[in-house]
């Protein structure tokens, strides 16, 4: 195996820790456990900088810095590397399913934040509505009566 396709065979493992932990956030996303998210969103991070960190490597080892992905095939074709083709077919699919997994999981983050949204303006326009004790702890709002709260 040569050296690129040892580095894309690398790149392609952690791209399917990567899919993983995608599918394992948009579980959390439809669930009832926010705060597992934030490690998610933590390990996120530091799986896309390796695999950024990983595909400068790749670009190096072909001495070709900047590469696009979507050159590589041709560049790995003119090679002749057959292993490097194979292990780049696996990173680009999996390079696919992630993108398709990150889009799902941010329309699903889109509606949590509709969803909290709408919670709060209704939650705010109560609050708006049935003060029962302002600030000065007199009752407040529609009350037919005020009376303080240390004397309720």
């Amino acid at each position: 195996m040569s050296p690129v396709a040892a580095l894309l065979a690398d790149a392609a493992a952690t791209l399917e820790r990567f899919v993983g932990l995608l599918r394992r956030e948009a579980e959390l996303l439809s669930g009832t456990d926010p705060e597992a998210l934030a490690g998610v969103a933590e390990e996120k991070g530091l799986l896309s900088a390796a695999i950024g960190t990983q595909w400068q490597r790749v670009c190096e080892g072909l001495e070709r810095p900047g590469l696009a992905p979507a050159e590589l095939g041709a560049v790995l074709a003119g090679r002749g590397d057959e292993d490097a083709l194979r292990a780049w077919d696996r990173v680009s699919r999996l390079g696919s399913e992630a993108r398709r997994l990150n889009q799902d999981n941010g329309a699903l983050i889109r509606q949590q934040l509709q969803h909290t949204g709408k919670a709060l303006e209704v939650l705010q326009a109560i609050a708006r509505q049935n003060t029962t004790y302002g600030p000065d702890g007199m009752t407040a709002g529609d009350f037919p009566f005020r009376r303080s709260i240390d004397k309720a």
